[in-house]
């Protein structure tokens, strides 16, 4: 996950979001909440994936079940 992120960032790595959604999904598959909610935010705006609201959903979904506030608070926004 963390990999991921410095890929997303351009932090000690080459910048590039394809690579970050491949470690961001490794993490994610495996029950990380931020990576499921990092996840459902890049198929959300499109970055690195085609953008996906369904996708995005899901992942949104995965990461409130576990009790992460931001994806309950963006699902709540989003009045789902």
């Amino acid at each position: 996950y963390n990999l991921g992120l410095c890929y997303g960032q351009g932090t000690g790595v080459d910048h590039d979001h394809t690579e970050a959604v491949r470690w961001c999904r490794l993490a994610a598959d495996q029950g990380l909440e931020n990576a499921q909610y990092n996840l459902g935010m890049c198929y959300g705006k499109g970055t690195g994936v085609e953008q996906d609201d369904n996708e995005a959903v899901r992942w949104f979904r995965l990461a409130a079940k576990q009790g992460l506030a931001a994806a309950q608070q963006l699902l709540s926004q989003l009045g789902l």
